[in-house]
């Protein structure tokens, strides 16, 4: 392990416009350690209790959600430099809600919430860029849920994945089974499966047996909605 660099720590969103000396003061008290992360290494497990906050330094990490029962998952990715689910730390649901697998050799590390409400909390521009992070998720959120009701099959599609994930673009990967997705679209198996074929061939998805992958998601949900 090895500490991370006061640059680096400077550099990173919850961090940014303190003042020099406060953040030496804070990198000191903080002593943040950086964990490698390689491939297949898993950071978070859905339902763990979330008692820091995380920041992925280097590398890519998926995000795994399970949901519907059971019958679907979906897989997205995060990008370096990423803070995993601050909404976590506080309120009344306290555990993460998807699993994180690194997929590429990176770093990560961890500040525990009791250093956190004691000597970081209190400082005014921390706080500030803390809610601000905070208020942003949220409002991503809401403005999602402003659509009107899904007309089409495909507009369906696109308002199911939006709602489940993080970023609503990217990569995105939906695993469902044919069978348990057509009731939720409204739509037979036949029609649903002339539709995905439809959309691959445009290049805004990709099929494979027991999933869907939309390569870059914000293009498929710009053409269906």
């Amino acid at each position: 392990m090895k500490r991370l660099d006061y640059e680096q720590l400077s550099s990173l969103p919850l961090f940014l416009g303190i003042d020099g000396v406060t953040l030496t003061d804070l990198y000191e008290t903080v002593s943040p350690v950086v964990s490698p992360m390689r491939r297949g290494t898993t950071i978070i497990t859905e339902g763990e209790e979330c008692r820091s906050l995380v920041y992925v330094l280097e590398g890519q990490t998926e995000a795994i959600t399970n949901f519907g029962a059971g019958k679907f998952s979906i897989r997205e990715y995060l990008r370096s430099k990423s803070v995993i689910e601050p909404q976590c730390l506080f309120g009344l649901h306290t555990t993460y809600t998807r699993t994180y697998t690194a997929v590429s050799p990176g770093y990560f590390f961890r500040i525990p919430k009791s250093v956190i409400v004691r000597d970081m909390m209190p400082n005014d521009v921390f706080r500030f860029n803390f809610i601000n992070l905070l208020s942003s998720s949220l409002q991503d959120a809401l403005r999602r849920q402003r659509h009107l009701p899904a007309a089409t099959p495909e507009a369906r599609l696109a308002e199911m994945v939006a709602r489940q994930v993080i970023r609503p673009a990217g990569t995105i990967e939906l695993k469902c089974k044919m069978w348990d997705i057509a009731p939720y679209l409204s739509v037979t198996r036949l029609n649903l499966s002339r539709m995905l074929h439809r959309y691959s061939d445009e290049g805004l998805l990709e099929m494979y047996r027991g999933g869907i992958v939309f390569p870059l998601f914000e293009r498929f949900e710009a053409r269906v909605r």
